[in-house]
């Protein structure tokens, strides 16, 4: 996703991992993956659709 320039398939491949951070005791990451997942669900309209373009 990050080569290809896909936003979609980047948010959804990051939110997949989420659970696995838990699992194998990454705290940090654990705790601050859901604060960047959510900040980058809730970007200004603009700015999402120069992601999804592939401007990122």
């Amino acid at each position: 996703a990050l080569r290809d320039g896909q936003w979609d398939l980047h948010l959804y491949a990051f939110q997949e991992m989420l659970p696995f951070f838990h699992r194998y005791d990454h705290t940090n990451y654990a705790r601050w993956c859901p604060v960047y997942f959510a900040q980058m669900k809730q970007l200004p309209a603009e700015v999402q659709a120069e992601f999804d373009c592939g401007n990122w």
